[in-house]
């Protein structure tokens, strides 16, 4: 009978408890902010942010762009140009950085294909990630490649909004690789104008889900598991 209970301890915690293993939230939300759409005279088809997610300090697992803006300044056809996120841990912040990746962690990286579009702001939504990172400080970088030639694309920029992210925070700057020499020094960390009279706190539109492993299942199992333990003996 003891037996029986273990077995039935140990099912529930895989249906309860495993069934349940993780707390899929928003972790980070930049898309309600004050929406100048930045300066798009140039072209970025590079950029990054660190951003802190809004999670406890763990490991963690990336799993959607609910929203991610893309500025189109020219139209496209379909597939033309892949846009790639890569996902960083330890980015070197400082302004006199020559480049802000080279001691840094990449954790993983995904890659869309862009749809056609015409000239005009483009908001890509519930975009899959599934990358794992060790805690809630992650650096984001996009890259607007060519298919063709593995070039920059040189119409593209990223959506810009200044102010607050409403879910987690930055430094308020943004990395533009103006010069698309594929790095970002700290000479490269902006805050933009846009639409308003001063530049203030800037962010490229995004809204991330984030998943943390639910420690609690693994509560439940551990107990079930010596119960086993104990009733062979």
């Amino acid at each position: 009978m003891h037996r029986h209970f273990a077995f039935a301890a140990i099912a529930a915690a895989l249906v309860g408890g495993f069934g349940s293993a993780s707390n899929a939230a928003i972790a980070y939300n930049s898309e309600t902010t004050i929406n100048p759409d930045g300066t798009f005279s140039r072209a970025v088809p590079g950029f990054m942010q660190v951003l802190t997610l809004s999670t406890p300090n763990v490991a963690q697992t990336i799993d959607s762009f609910a929203l991610l803006g893309i500025r189109y300044n020219a139209n496209f056809a379909a597939n033309e140009v892949a846009m790639t996120v890569r996902f960083y841990s330890n980015v070197d912040e400082s302004g006199t950085s020559l480049d802000a990746l080279a001691s840094a962690n990449l954790h993983g990286s995904v890659t869309y294909d862009l749809p056609a579009n015409n000239a005009g702001s483009y908001l890509f939504t519930n975009l899959p990630v599934n990358v794992s990172v060790p805690g809630n400080k992650v650096g984001v970088s996009v890259s607007l490649i060519n298919k063709a030639d593995l070039t920059y694309n040189l119409n593209l920029a990223p959506r810009l909004s200044v102010g607050l992210p409403s879910v987690g925070s930055n430094d308020g700057f943004i990395y533009l690789d103006q010069n698309t020499n594929g790095t970002f020094a700290g000479s490269e960390r902006f805050q933009e104008i846009g639409n308003s009279s001063q530049p203030g706190p800037t962010n490229f539109r995004a809204i991330i889900n984030a998943t943390i492993p639910e420690p609690m299942s693994m509560m439940i199992v551990a107990p079930a598991l010596i119960a086993l333990r104990r009733c062979r003996r």
